[in-house]
């Protein structure tokens, strides 16, 4: 086993002997940011904040002045402050609102096709029974036109037995179902609405994601984190 280099600090592999004046590790302070805005603007200003306390932290220690083992205790003690507490805080806030947009199509998207009661059920069930006789007679990759020309013309009633009952029928003569959510934002605002909010909040639950194990990165290993990646506007659900 080769010698720790303790003597020659511009040779490879030195290791500062400890010496008896040594800083000891201690409390490190960091305040979590104030924030306003949306959930995703609060959650981004939470991450920025971070990084920037991280790197005056970092800027801040006297690394001539600590053992080795001291130094990394010192930058490691900056995750137990609230500034880097606040990271695990802001994602879990995207991760709610991602949450929160998903109930809410999905909630827009079963209003669409409610259950009825018993007479509404037959009504449902003798629209269905038309509109099939006329898809089955249909062939091949037409079968997806005059359904969606289907969707188009119906109304609200007729638009939610389709949508019932279209998915199973489509599969079972072998096609695609995979359009019908697109057909039925174009032709329901508010479910396109919807959908556009899930999709941002999605990205933006990913864009934490992806920042927040970068600054984790950073804080473990002792190094400003790389740019995060700004989430606000494009992929904001509230904006």
């Amino acid at each position: 086993m080769s010698e720790v280099n303790t003597l020659f600090p511009y040779r490879g592999g030195f290791v500062r002997a400890d010496r008896a004046d040594d800083y000891q590790p201690a409390q490190v302070t960091a305040r979590a940011a104030n924030v306003s805005g949306t959930a995703i603007e609060q959650a981004h200003t939470m991450m920025v904040n971070a990084k920037a306390q991280f790197e005056k932290h970092l800027d801040g220690i006297q690394r001539d002045r600590y053992s080795a083992e001291g130094l990394r205790e010192q930058i490691a003690n900056f995750a137990e402050t609230d500034a880097a507490r606040a990271v695990n805080t802001a994602v879990e806030q995207v991760r709610q609102r991602r949450d929160q947009a998903q109930t809410q199509s999905d909630k827009v998207r079963r209003e669409l096709s409610p259950d009825g009661d018993t007479a509404a059920e037959l009504r449902a069930a003798r629209s269905w029974d038309r509109t099939q006789r006329l898809l089955d007679n249909t062939k091949g990759e037409a079968v997806a036109a005059a359904a969606q020309g289907l969707m188009a013309s119906a109304d609200r009633r007729e638009f939610g037995v389709l949508l019932q009952e279209l998915p199973a029928y489509l599969a079972a003569r072998g096609q695609n179902a995979d359009w019908i959510d697109d057909a039925v934002s174009q032709l329901v605002p508010e479910y396109g609405s919807a959908r556009v909010q899930l999709t941002k909040a999605q990205q933006a639950c990913i864009i934490a994601e992806r920042n927040a194990k970068s600054l984790r990165a950073s804080f473990t290993q002792g190094r400003s984190a790389t740019v995060l990646v700004d989430p606000r506007g494009k992929y904001d659900p509230d904006q």
